[in-house]
């Protein structure tokens, strides 16, 4: 959802494995790069609904940094693709998760 007339919107993703889910509330900067099309960065942080197990942003709540680009195909409606970085993601690990996503995403105005 655009924050007004500046280059700010806040996001939400569901990163989901067969064991738990992610849900990861963003604030991104979005920068035209043509007609419908915006490439943004984020910050956010990624609740794991169930510490532990796995999903694809790690196993533990942590910041998520992150990259990509989208293009509205249809009044309000997205197609988008992203890489996170989920820092201290695991448990017992300083290792970074590393998630790729792509989907349909719709725009609230």
């Amino acid at each position: 959802m655009k924050l007004g007339t500046t280059p700010f919107s806040a996001r939400g993703n569901v990163l989901w494995s067969d064991k738990t889910s992610a849900i990861i509330p963003e604030l991104s900067v979005d920068v035209p790069i043509a007609n419908r099309t915006n490439a943004y960065l984020t910050g956010g942080y990624s609740f794991v609904e169930k510490d532990g197990s796995p999903t694809p942003i790690g196993n533990k709540d942590s910041v998520v940094l992150g990259a990509g680009v989208e293009s509205e195909v249809a009044n309000n409606f997205l197609v988008y693709t992203n890489a996170k970085v989920g820092i201290g993601a695991y448990q017992n690990s300083d290792t970074p998760a590393v998630s790729i996503n792509g989907g349909l995403g719709y725009r609230f105005k």
